[in-house]
């Protein structure tokens, strides 16, 4: 299989690549949406990604294997914050759409529907499946933009932290998309980037992902391992991932259970070492309130504006005071 070199393509001058604080793509967004006449597009197609048990998603064989295979089998029920989450990532999506509305784009059910007299297509959610020995792999990719000999594929991601580089799970999902896109679409060439975006801050950043066989391969060989994980019910072993203090099944995992302080992945030790140093600034806040507390009240002071802050000593249960600060 064969994909065109990144310097070889002709770019389309809406997608350059662009790391700045809000990355281009997302500027461009920001722009539909500032029409008044842009909407989130009709879609009657079901999006619903069916039985997760019948097929290997492009993103579940691109990190921890254990995770997945437990996700599908052993699913733990999910909480209102993750489902918060889940909706926060679904509603960034619909903005996209409603942004490139708002451009000018029209919204294609899929690749295949592409009709040149369009100057600006895309698809939402474009559903591929591998062939041969890798029919059991599906992807749904979350844009792909298309003209007459390219395809340009857009992985949303919503963060509440910009990465200073993609993480690699989500490097072997691009390549396993941009695979599936070649062999679905053969005759167009075929690119790739991954859009991080923080609701709260409005930051985003673009990181185009270049074609790399060995990348691929190792995610290829990591879906075929899952798939047959699937297959034989038997679960696999579990790895060190990022996003480890954040997975349903970390109580349980046989990589962090039992295990000493060295052993733990690197994003709890940090998370310990944060929660401690929030444990001594509360003591010290603490300290510092209480001050204050005493310096108002010797002097008889009920009310003293420090810059823009506003200290007010309030009446707490049993006749106590206490400091507050607005």
């Amino acid at each position: 299989m064969s994909i065109i070199p990144k310097d070889s393509i002709e770019q389309i001058p809406e997608f350059d690549f662009h790391v700045s604080g809000v990355c281009n793509f997302m500027n461009l967004i920001a722009k539909g949406l500032q029409n008044p006449k842009a909407r989130v597009p009709f879609d009657a197609r079901s999006k619903l990604l069916g039985d997760r048990s019948t097929y290997i998603g492009a993103s579940a064989a691109t990190g921890c294997l254990y995770k997945a295979y437990m996700d599908v089998f052993e699913k733990k029920p999910i909480n209102s914050k993750q489902v918060f989450v889940f909706e926060r990532g679904h509603q960034l999506e619909e903005m996209i759409r409603k942004g490139l509305n708002g451009l000018g784009y029209r919204e294609l059910a899929s690749v295949s529907h592409y009709n040149a007299k369009y100057k600006k297509c895309v698809i939402h959610q474009e559903e591929v499946q591998g062939m041969g020995d890798f029919e059991f792999i599906k992807a749904h990719i979350d844009f792909v933009f298309v003209n007459s000999q390219e395809l340009v594929i857009k992985e949303i991601k919503s963060s509440a932290s910009i990465p200073t580089q993609p993480y690699l799970s989500h490097v072997y999902q691009a390549l396993i998309q941009m695979w599936l896109l070649k062999e679905k679409y053969p005759d167009r060439k075929v690119r790739a980037s991954v859009v991080y975006h923080n609701w709260d801050t409005g930051d985003s950043e673009d990181y185009p992902i270049e074609y790399n066989i060995t990348l691929l391969n190792t995610a290829l060989n990591n879906a075929l391992n899952l798939w047959t994980a699937f297959f034989e019910q038997n679960i696999p072993a579990p790895e060190r991932q990022l996003y480890c203090s954040k997975c349903s099944h970390k109580n349980t995992c046989p990589a962090l259970c039992l295990q000493s302080d060295n052993d733990l992945p690197q994003d709890l030790l940090v998370l310990v070492g944060r929660l401690a140093d929030f444990k001594s600034a509360e003591k010290t806040m603490k300290k510092l309130k209480d001050n204050f507390l005493q310096l108002m009240m010797s002097s008889g002071l009920q009310r003293a504006k420090i810059g823009e802050y506003l200290l007010e000593v309030c009446n707490g249960t049993n006749g106590s005071k206490y400091l507050k600060i607005t």
